[in-house]
């Protein structure tokens, strides 16, 4: 990530003395990224192919009398190899498309859905998905985690991304300092012989 993010660096600076605000985002990345690290968020069960736009309109279905099966996956284009939360991005599209605005769809993966059409989807998905994966879907952690390795590949192209980026550092706070509050909790609850 660190060299990625010092070749972001660089050719922004190559642009000129107006690159300075995105050269700023591109140092927040490498600290939240560093404390990342230093937690352990970024090292967690190796890396793996990721296909990273998982959606209905790249998902070819054959339709049988007995179920549809799945035949192909489509727009392999942005596919990487990334750590493993980077594939565990919730599929929100299954029982959010009406309610969500796509960029900040991730934030509210949690949620109960409204509709009980919709919730009794995500919660048959979320039964069929399995434990590593929802740690990895809903847990806040990771959903930054996401959004940080997406920047530092891709880089900020849009002025939502901009908009986001500016979020990243105040989220990464507060989930941070849970984080260690949490941490510390264990801690002490293991030191008086309580676990």
């Amino acid at each position: 990530m660190r060299s990625i993010i010092d070749r972001h660096k660089e050719i922004i600076i190559s642009r000129g003395p107006d690159g300075e605000y995105e050269v700023e985002f591109f140092d927040q990345f490498l600290k939240i990224a560093s404390e990342m690290h230093d937690i352990g968020i970024l090292e967690e069960d190796g890396y793996c192919l990721c296909h990273q736009d998982i959606a209905p309109r790249n998902i070819l279905l054959q339709q049988k009398p007995q179920a549809d099966v799945i035949t192909g996956i489509l727009d392999w284009d942005s596919s990487l190899f990334a750590p493993l939360f980077m594939s565990c991005a919730p599929p929100m599209w299954l029982w959010a498309i009406d309610e969500l605005d796509e960029d900040d769809e991730e934030r509210f993966a949690g949620d109960i859905p409204s509709s009980p059409e919709y919730r009794q989807i995500k919660e048959l998905f979320d039964e069929a998905a399995g434990p590593v994966f929802l740690r990895y879907a809903y847990h806040p952690q990771y959903r930054i985690a996401r959004s940080l390795f997406r920047f530092i590949v891709e880089g900020l192209t849009s002025n939502d991304d901009f908009e986001r980026a500016e979020r990243l550092p105040r989220e990464w706070d507060e989930v941070r300092d849970s984080l260690t509050l949490a941490k510390q909790g264990k801690d002490t609850k293991s030191s008086d012989g309580q676990l």
